[in-house]
């Protein structure tokens, strides 16, 4: 159904407003020592509503449609110093840097399902709409399967209510880094981020009005080493952790009992620069996740994902007037049951490169190619694999000003990026065209 869009043309839609306030001071305390402070403040309101196809029988050509309305409510405030102090201890140099950062977010969030008037399905929250072009639902009104003409405006009330948080966040952050040059061709990087994570979410829904806390605290540590063969050749080898706590990435779920994810990530890899201006690099990277999970009334399991791979970067001028950067990655996983992870794609590549006709003006060109990956782990539905061609344009008015066209999808290729279920699947965007005029004081 490449021509149907399973919603509504007038009520599927976003909108964002933010008021976004960001400063930034540095200060050279002497010709070892420099320091900077950062604050950002951001004020969002942020509203979306979706009509989606949820369902699909294909012995008689019907879809089952859902929907909801979501807001959010946001306020955040983040407040970031660091100094930097080049020192050294004998023979050895070191550049040593130590950081804090504060974070304090409010958030408030909404969501409201669906509910069809008159209900001639079971579950209100959705309607069964005969498969045709175009789907006969606008504005909240269709004629579904039964030819009743059926209404829906996200009527918000405590029926249709599905979720009403209130979340409040305090992350108090300490990192340590040194970089130690122990000879020219040898460098040691060894450093530790220390997160603590305090949440608090509210359910505002009538029927639960509950308030659950948590609090994590980890260390995060990091450590690298750098060997220079030549000037132009860099050897190096990573190791690094992070986490993510339990209340995910939307303040909104808050698991009591669970452990927060953890990533370890390491990666080996070689830098080469070209006396001819161009660069090469090759990089084996591995990925684990280890996160717990539900494993009955009073306990959890451990499930882990691997990841890894290699990727090839060659970027730089290739004459005077003509750059290019090009790229591949190959990608293997497994999750615990030993299945391919989701939205993994085993090959992916990019190539673009860039013009400047005059000094004052440059032409762009390039494309990305995505091989096909699972929607979910280990199934056999797939998002097929994709080229996507773009172009760009720019004249710099003066030093201060640039006029860009940037050109996106040139073939109109029918793509889907990624997918958040075998029901929903993003489906990129056409042959489309921004313009921007870019500026500095």
């Amino acid at each position: 159904f490449e021509d149907i869009v399973f919603g509504d043309p007038e009520l599927n839609l976003t909108t964002l407003e933010a008021h976004v306030f960001r400063v930034n001071v540095e200060h050279q305390f002497s010709d070892s020592l420099k320091g900077n402070f950062s604050a950002h403040y951001g004020d969002y309101d942020k509203l979306y509503q979706n009509f989606y196809a949820s369902g699909f029988n294909q012995a008689d050509n019907e879809v089952t449609i859902d929907g909801y309305v979501d807001t959010t409510d946001r306020q955040s405030t983040i407040l970031s110093a660091n100094l930097v102090n080049e020192f050294s201890t004998g023979a050895i140099a070191h550049t040593f840097i130590a950081g804090v950062e504060y974070i304090d977010t409010s958030s408030d969030q909404d969501r409201f399902n669906a509910d069809w008037d008159p209900d001639d399905n079971t579950d209100s929250d959705t309607e069964i709409f005969s498969v045709s072009r175009p789907l006969s639902l606008r504005g909240g009104e269709g004629i579904n399967i039964n030819g009743t003409v059926v209404t829906n405006d996200f009527f918000r009330g405590p029926d249709t209510l599905n979720d009403d948080t209130r979340v409040d966040i305090e992350v108090q952050s300490l990192f340590l880094q040194d970089e130690i040059s122990l000879s020219e061709q040898f460098d040691i990087v060894l450093g530790a981020r220390f997160d603590s994570f305090d949440i608090k979410v509210f359910d505002a829904d009538p029927d639960e009005l509950e308030t659950r806390t948590r609090k994590d605290e980890e260390v995060s540590p990091r450590a690298g080493l750098i060997y220079k063969p030549k000037e132009n050749i860099s050897i190096y080898a990573s190791y690094s952790e992070s986490f993510l706590p339990r209340s995910g990435e939307q303040y909104a779920d808050l698991d009591d009992d669970l452990d927060p994810d953890v990533f370890e990530n390491q990666e080996v890899g070689l830098k080469w620069d070209f006396d001819s201006g161009l660069s090469l690099t090759l990089a084996y990277f591995e990925s684990e996740q280890t996160r717990a999970a539900p494993d009955g009334a009073e306990s959890s399991e451990v499930r882990g994902l691997e990841i890894d791979g290699y990727e090839v970067e060659l970027k730089g001028q290739i004459s005077d007037s003509v750059s290019i950067t090009a790229g591949y990655t190959s990608l293997d996983g497994t999750t615990v049951d030993g299945d391919r992870p989701q939205e993994l794609p085993e090959n992916k590549a990019s190539l673009w490169t860039t013009y400047e006709a005059s000094a004052v003006m440059g032409f762009g060109f390039g494309a990305i190619y995505q091989d096909k990956s699972l929607i979910d782990d280990g199934n056999s539905y797939t998002l097929p694999s994709y080229v996507r061609v773009d172009a760009a344009a720019y004249y710099d008015v003066s030093d201060k000003v640039r006029l860009q066209l940037n050109l996106e999808n040139l073939t109109d290729e029918l793509y889907f990026p990624n997918a958040h279920a075998q029901h929903q699947v993003t489906v990129g965007a056409p042959f489309n065209a921004s313009f921007t005029i870019s500026g500095r004081l």
